[in-house]
């Protein structure tokens, strides 16, 4: 309906919804219509361009090709920071720390994480990430009080910004 009626950016929205659903319940055709998402969001210089970017990076990382979503990850912050979306450069930076973590650059994500956690922007969605990637990486040297209390930190983020969301996978992890 959104393409018959010439809605592009409800055509992009639409096909980055459907593809992301469908890549969840298993079908990797989904994949396919997240790039078209993405393409039209380019093509119009729109923000899908961006959520079609964040959106193929955590269903790449979600399918198992972390390099791959790494990459996207690094075009959709490309992408934001030319169109000036401040909320969501911050966003794909705190996506770069996990990033780094994923890739075993510790050293590279605490620092990150720390230098994030210092700008002061309110209370952050993904600020919680920063603070569960630094108990990851406290716990794996041994350092459990340290990641206890990142961990404590990450849940009180959580309940600040009163999303079921973020408070469920905080306390679940």
């Amino acid at each position: 309906l959104t393409e018959a009626l010439e809605l592009d950016d409800l055509v992009g929205a639409t096909l980055n919804n459907v593809g992301v659903a469908r890549v969840n319940k298993g079908d990797r055709s989904g994949l396919a219509l997240v790039e078209r998402s993405l393409a039209i969001g380019l093509e119009r210089g729109s923000f899908e361009a961006v959520r079609a970017y964040v959106n193929l990076a955590s269903l790449h990382q979600s399918l198992g090709d972390q390099r791959q979503a790494t990459e996207l990850h690094e075009l959709a912050l490309e992408r934001a920071r030319q169109l000036g979306t401040g909320g969501y450069e911050r966003w794909l930076e705190c996506e770069r720390v996990s990033d780094l973590f994923l890739a075993g650059r510790w050293v590279d994500a605490s620092a990150a994480a720390g230098q994030l956690l210092a700008v002061k922007h309110g209370t952050q969605y993904m600020d919680i990430s920063l603070n569960e990637v630094r108990a990851w990486i406290a716990f794996a040297r041994g350092n459990v009080s340290g990641a206890f209390d990142e961990l404590q930190l990450a849940v009180d983020r959580a309940r600040a910004i009163v999303e079921p969301q973020a408070l469920l996978r905080t306390l679940a992890g």
